[in-house]
């Protein structure tokens, strides 16, 4: 079931290296999210009318037991993230900002996917408008008030 995991992780990872190497940091990370998904659910088999990611990640949300080994498997996994981001900012990979943005990238996937499962339809477009929703705060509008918006 982790390969899925694995297999997602693989590709954001691919296609975060093929973005423009001027392109910002979390500009490139999004797109290369949105590549990836759409690249591993085009590419693993269908169950039930939809690409098998998909319910692999409903499975792996909703069970603890594979949820905490998917959460063991990013964390292991995330300096890869970190590394690659500080690489294509030419910067030390013990600056703090690629860590920061890779936990903060992780949140925004990890509640994106939460959400998305509750409402309990939609496919690749909908967890896209869903995690699309939550990075779209990632921003001056999350640092300041929030009531007056």
């Amino acid at each position: 079931m982790l390969s899925f995991v694995q297999d997602g992780t693989e590709a954001l990872i691919e296609a975060l290296e093929a973005r423009p190497p001027d392109e910002e940091p979390l500009p490139a990370l999004r797109a290369a999210f949105s590549e990836s998904l759409r690249a591993v659910t085009e590419t693993v088999g269908d169950h039930d009318g939809e690409p098998a990611y998909l319910p692999a990640l409903r499975l792996i949300d909703e069970t603890p037991s594979l949820l905490a080994a998917h959460l063991r498997y990013a964390h292991e996994h995330e300096s890869e993230v970190v590394g690659l981001l500080a690489r294509r900012e030419g910067i030390d990979a013990d600056d703090p900002r690629p860590l920061l943005l890779a936990a903060i990238f992780g949140a925004v996937c990890f509640l994106a996917s939460r959400e998305w499962r509750t409402r309990g339809q939609g496919g690749t477009e909908v967890l896209l408008a869903v995690f699309d929703r939550y990075a779209d705060h990632l921003g001056p509008d999350l640092f300041g008030h929030w009531a007056a918006k």
